[in-house]
């Protein structure tokens, strides 16, 4: 019984402590990285965020038309002069070119491109948030099944010592040394047992199913991760940076930089515009033209002064503005769900390092009372139910401290997520990097092509 017990102990402290080999924590985030579809999702719309600079840009670039006509025209002179045909059929056609170059647009091009810019400046730090609560989701899958893992074989090793206990106790009945409630006692212990492993591997089998979403695959033989995260020293340290580096509140304060700049956007509406047009002509009719071609071309500063646009402009100005208030409102949401979260964070790291220490001596303390009490019981001095109750209170400490274990490192992680350390160069994971300059600077100034690289 007490080898058993032993045993049982030292199999529990392997399953947490020791390495093996198998899949790694740096494994699992470097396919999350590259290959999860949230991820390539935003990567995805920031790139097509990015082209609404260029969209921007194209306030200040020339437009040309072509325009050509090409018909067939039936005529009658009633009745015909002297030198007219009395009727017939001819074919007038004509081209135009037109070339207009924007001098002044009110301030819109300018306002509209550093909404443009500031847009993408949101976006890039919503991919980071992104990129960030990921990893975050694979890195709580894979200690969810670690946890669940050992809890597991914990479980098995439970099941196993309360076997040998009963088995014992049915020894003992039958020589008369103990009576039927003690084996029912036994029995009862092992049934528990029994229900509550396979309750535990349900919650396993629905965390590999939660591991392979985020990842990509279902967990292989998972190592006990050594990476941990960089975190603030102090709790004041922690909520400062996560009131002003989280990525979620750095997206946020450039939206609302995005607000403003369309309220400028808006009211450059009312101011006059310039541009420069340039036009050729070609026309080649001959009723109008008695069978010449004409042929002229224009240049000309075209201005536009807006006098009534029927209260649209103005209104959506009105618009524009309680945008911005609205966008106040979410940056201040933002940074007090990333303060309140990484409050919570600190808290609980604090908690659950205390939590491992005292379970660490409660387990030590366990094992001690247990195996004096299993030689109480053999001596007379205490019943089975003691021993059970003793036994018990060892399993559940064991677990436990597996609990806190992982609940401490899923913590950490959480922590530095909301201040913003928790992306693959944070983590110095071994990956090409996504560079969030290279489809921008590519189409940033791009006046023609359909294509661009990614």
């Amino acid at each position: 019984m007490r080898r058993g017990a032993t045993l049982a102990l030292v199999s529990a402290l392997a399953v947490v402590a020791l390495p093996a080999r198998g899949e790694t924590l740096q494994d699992a985030l470097v396919e999350a990285y590259n290959t999860n579809p949230q991820l390539l999702a935003e990567r995805a719309n920031l790139r097509a965020t990015d082209e609404s600079v260029d969209q921007a840009l194209a306030g200040w670039r020339p437009t040309l038309q072509f325009n050509g006509a090409l018909g067939k025209q039936q005529f009658e002179n009633t009745p015909p002069t002297s030198n007219q045909v009395p009727g017939g059929y001819n074919t007038p056609r004509s081209i135009d070119f037109k070339l207009v170059q924007p001098i002044y647009q009110g301030g819109q091009t300018v306002a509209k491109t550093a909404q443009a810019e500031d847009t993408v400046k949101s976006e890039r730090a919503h991919l980071i948030a992104l990129e960030g609560s990921v990893l975050f989701s694979v890195i709580q899958a894979y200690f969810d099944v670690v946890r669940d893992e050992a809890v597991v074989e914990l479980d098995r090793n439970n099941e196993k010592v309360l076997q040998e206990t009963l088995d014992q106790t049915q020894a003992q009945f039958r020589s008369g040394l103990v009576t039927r409630t003690d084996v029912a006692q036994a029995e009862a212990r092992l049934q528990s047992a029994h229900a509550q492993r396979q309750q535990d591997e349900g919650v396993l089998q629905s965390d590999r199913a939660n591991y392979a979403r985020f990842v990509g695959h279902p967990p292989g033989k998972l190592v006990p991760a050594a990476l941990r995260p960089q975190i603030p020293a102090s709790r004041d340290e922690a909520l400062a940076l996560a009131g002003s580096k989280n990525p979620n509140v750095i997206s946020a304060l450039f939206a609302e930089d995005a607000a403003r700049d369309l309220v400028a956007a808006t009211e450059a509406q009312l101011l006059p515009s310039v541009n420069l047009v340039g036009e050729a002509n070609r026309t080649d009719d001959p009723l109008q033209f008695s069978g010449h071609e004409t042929t002229f071309g224009t240049v000309q500063a075209q201005v536009t002064v807006p006098i009534y646009e029927a209260g649209l402009i103005y209104s959506q100005s009105r618009q524009a503005k309680q945008k911005v208030g609205q966008s106040q409102g979410l940056t201040d949401d933002a940074r007090r769900f990333a303060v309140q979260s990484a409050t919570a964070a600190w808290e609980t790291i604090q908690a659950q390092r205390a939590n491992i220490v005292s379970q660490q001596a409660a387990i030590q303390a366990d094992t001690v009372a247990y195996e004096g009490l299993q030689a109480q019981q053999r001596s007379g001095l205490r019943t089975l139910i003691d021993v059970l109750n003793a036994e018990q209170e060892l399993f559940v400490d064991r677990t436990n401290l597996v609990k806190a274990q992982h609940d401490l490192a899923v913590a950490e992680f959480n922590l530095a997520l909301q201040v913003g350390r928790l992306t693959a160069a944070d983590l110095k994971l071994p990956v090409n990097l996504y560079d969030v300059n290279r489809y921008y600077q590519t189409v940033r100034s791009k006046w023609l092509g359909l294509g661009s690289d990614r």
